[in-house]
């Protein structure tokens, strides 16, 4: 199997024009729990989410994302191929991120992360997330690869709370995010530099404990 057919078999990767590499991601209409309930909330970091806006909204979009939430296994079955293909889908891939749209909906799918990203060492790995319940169950006694960055999203503009006992937030590889945060120690620089990463790569590093983002209301 080359990349090419690789990448089919997960239902192709995206290149969102703000990212320095190719990411993966679903329809947040569809594959969002916690991000659907927060969307409907006033003041949350998923009230104006931009996922459900602009370019994610052309049908291109998301007949791409449906084609991979197709390729999922169904539940209860096996990964391997799955995650075989994935491996082979990031040969040469430097920096990649997950879930550009959507979330981490299922359990199942947080392992095949672990396993994608222990397989594929050269590249890195962001994982952004609001799935707090997930983690609570998933999160202990797992251990994250160094190459893989799960970086929790606060809830709500201008805060920094996130929902998670302090236990799991010391996790190594665990990091958070914010919104209008106005005293953030790291905030994205998209803003001032056309919407893009540019030599950025603060979502990606473990010592960067928190990104605040501003302006567009995520990541």
């Amino acid at each position: 199997m080359n990349r090419t057919q690789a990448r089919v078999r997960v239902g192709g990767l995206s290149a969102p024009s703000k990212m320095p590499g190719p990411a993966w991601g679903l329809d947040a209409r569809v594959a969002c729990k916690v991000g659907a309930l927060l969307a409907r909330r006033p003041g949350s970091t998923c009230s104006k989410c931009y996922a459900l806006r602009g370019a994610y909204g052309f049908p291109g979009t998301r007949a791409a994302q449906a084609r991979r939430l197709a390729a999922l296994p169904p539940p209860g079955d096996k990964w391997d191929a799955w995650i075989d293909a994935f491996v082979v889908s990031l040969d040469r891939v430097v920096w990649f991120r997950w879930f550009d749209s959507g979330d981490l909906f299922r359990e199942d799918l947080f392992d095949a992360v672990l396993e994608v990203a222990r397989r594929t060492p050269e590249t890195r790995h962001w994982l952004p997330m609001r799935e707090y319940g997930l983690l609570k169950r998933m999160l202990p006694g797992r251990v994250i690869p160094p190459n893989l960055v799960v970086r929790v999203s606060a809830p709500d503009i201008g805060s920094s709370r996130v929902p998670l006992p302090s236990s799991l937030l010391d996790t190594p590889g665990v990091t958070t995010s914010t919104v209008s945060v106005d005293d953030a120690p790291r905030t994205c620089p998209a803003d001032d530099q056309d919407g893009e990463c540019r030599e950025c790569r603060a979502c990606w590093l473990r010592d960067v404990p928190s990104v605040n983002y501003r302006g567009r209301w995520g990541a």
